[in-house]
């Protein structure tokens, strides 16, 4: 089979456009991986996949490398990356990933697509491909884009300062969160701790933290089974060991006062208040919990902030 040039090339792009910070070593690697990816996988664009309800693209099932130790020979499903794969190359659905055999892998994608949830992903979608002329957010507009750290940019998961956690130093909270989600709670000796042990790696080691971010997503499925139930507690940890490793931090929780924390993330509507700005604001929530204890502590010990 033999794929040309231009098709290698948009790969490429592809791949650098939703993977920031991420390359690709040659244009010849990325001819062969099609090459491999429509051999192994024995389809190209096929009508037993529904399309993307999200973008509209079409997708291509492959099989991962036999030397793939975390998921050798299982079989996944991709945005195709041709003429139309342009907003595919943004879109953020979670594609199913990772089973046994090829039939198993478009069932429970074939499944899935119907899914009014998955709809309700378009206006996310848009939002990523638009044109710049249209609806900003905070002070942004057609003509300028505002970028300098708010006041309070310490309180961000993904502001520049590291944490010690369980032995290990992390460039960033959000590091040290989607490496939890990999290694706490498991027994690393048996095969799903395995499995999941390489994924922490990578994360602990990513080169920033929307890498880390993305690296935790694209394998979500060999997290904990029971990261959802302690996801709310290891962050709140997390938060504490930020605000009792620097100084800076507690100085700028406590300079917030009484007034109410919102993490203003348009797109999280769990840990943010999300894209109408009634979302849970979970993140928030608990840096209020720990700027409450912090002052409590302080009040006790008679000490002044600092």
């Amino acid at each position: 089979m033999t794929i040309t040039d231009a098709t290698g090339q948009a790969l490429i792009a592809a791949w650098r456009a939703k993977y920031p910070g991420a390359g690709w070593p040659t244009l010849s690697d990325a001819k062969e991986m099609l090459c491999a990816a429509l051999a192994n996988g024995k389809a190209l664009l096929s009508n037993e996949l529904l399309p993307c309800p999200v973008c509209g693209s079409a997708f291509l099932i492959s099989q991962e490398p036999h030397d793939n130790h975390l998921v050798a020979g299982k079989f996944y499903i991709f945005h195709e990356y041709g003429p139309i794969g342009s907003a595919a190359r943004a879109c953020p659905i979670d594609v199913p990933k990772h089973f046994d055999t090829r039939e198993e892998a478009i069932a429970a994608w074939n499944r899935r697509a119907p899914d009014p949830e998955l709809l309700a992903a378009r206006r996310t979608i848009e939002e990523m491909t638009r044109p710049s002329v249209g609806e900003h957010h905070k002070l942004d507009t057609d003509k300028q884009v505002f970028f300098y750290e708010q006041d309070f940019y310490v309180l961000s998961n993904f502001s520049a300062f590291n944490l010690k956690w369980h032995g290990r130093t992390f460039p960033t909270s959000e590091h040290a969160y989607h490496w939890s989600r990999f290694v706490l709670g498991w027994d690393l000796t048996d095969a799903a701790g395995m499995d999941a042990a390489p994924v922490a790696v990578r994360i602990m080691a990513a080169p920033s933290a929307h890498e880390a971010f993305k690296l935790a997503q694209e394998y979500r499925d060999l997290q904990h089974p029971n990261w959802v139930r302690d996801k709310i507690d290891t962050m709140r940890r997390i938060l504490r060991a930020k605000a009792e490793q620097h100084q800076y931090v507690r100085r700028k929780l406590l300079a917030t006062g009484e007034r109410e924390l919102i993490e203003d993330s348009w797109r999280d509507e769990f840990w943010g208040w999300g894209p109408n700005r009634d979302g849970h604001n979970m993140l928030g929530k608990l840096w209020m919990e720990v700027r409450s204890e912090l002052r409590a502590a302080l009040s006790n010990s008679g000490e002044q902030v600092k």
